[in-house]
C-alpha cells in the first residue's frame, strides 16, 4: 500500500469470527437437513420391511401350528389361506401375481381391487422345506389396515428419529457455540 494514500474500513467487511459463525451457521442448517432426510428414508424403508415382515410371522406361526399338529388343514379365510401346490390358489388370486415365488421366505405384494372400492395388498410367499414340504401362503389386507399400521409405525420411527437428531446435534451446536466464544475472545 502506498503511504500517501489513506484506505478507509469497509463497512460491509466481516471480521473472520461473523464468517465462521455465519459458515457453521449454513453448515449445521446442511447438516440437520441430510440428516432429518436420511431418516425420513430409513422411516420409509423400515415401514416397507414391516409390512413385509408381517406375512413372515404369520408363516412362522401357522409352520409352529403344523409342526406341533401335523393332521392340521390349512387355513382358508379371506384374510389369511395356505395352499400345498401353486395351481390350488384360487385362479381370481393367483392371476394377480405373474409366477410363483421362486424364493423361499420371499413374499411377493399384488394390489386387487377391494370389496369396497378401495386397493386391498395381496402377499404371497413360498415356503419349502423338509418337515413340512411346499407352502404357499396368501394373506390379504384392506388399504385402511396397512396405512393404520404403516402410519403408526412411520410416526413412531420419525418421532424417535427426531428425538435422536436433537439429542446428536444439541450438544454439538453448544460445543460449537462454545468452540467460536473462546476463539473470538481476545487473549
Amino acid at each position: 500500500r502506498w503511504p500517501w494514500k489513506k484506505v478507509m474500513p469497509n463497512p460491509q467487511v466481516k471480521t473472520l469470527s461473523q464468517q465462521i459463525r455465519w459458515q457453521l451457521l449454513w453448515l449445521g442448517t446442511g447438516l440437520i437437513l441430510a440428516c432429518l432426510l436420511t431418516l425420513l428414508f430409513f422411516a420409509i424403508r423400515a415401514t416397507t420391511l414391516t409390512t413385509d415382515s408381517l406375512i413372515q410371522l404369520e408363516a412362522g406361526s401357522l409352520l409352529r401350528q403344523i409342526s406341533e399338529q401335523p393332521a392340521l388343514p390349512l387355513p382358508q379365510s379371506k384374510t389369511f389361506s395356505a395352499y400345498r401346490h401353486w395351481n390350488e390358489i384360487p385362479e381370481s388370486l393367483r392371476q394377480h401375481f405373474i409366477h410363483s415365488p421362486s424364493a423361499t421366505g420371499k413374499s411377493i405384494e399384488a394390489l386387487i381391487p377391494g370389496t369396497n372400492g378401495d386397493q386391498d395388498y395381496l402377499y404371497l410367499m413360498r415356503h419349502t422345506d423338509d418337515a413340512h414340504g411346499e407352502i404357499f401362503l396368501l394373506s390379504r389386507y384392506t388399504s385402511a389396515e396397512i396405512d393404520t399400521v404403516s402410519l403408526a409405525f412411520f410416526k413412531s420411527a420419525l418421532n424417535q428419529s427426531l428425538w435422536l437428531t436433537l439429542f446428536i446435534f444439541l450438544p454439538l451446536y453448544f460445543l460449537v457455540r462454545w468452540l467460536i466464544h473462546r476463539t473470538t475472545e481476545p487473549l
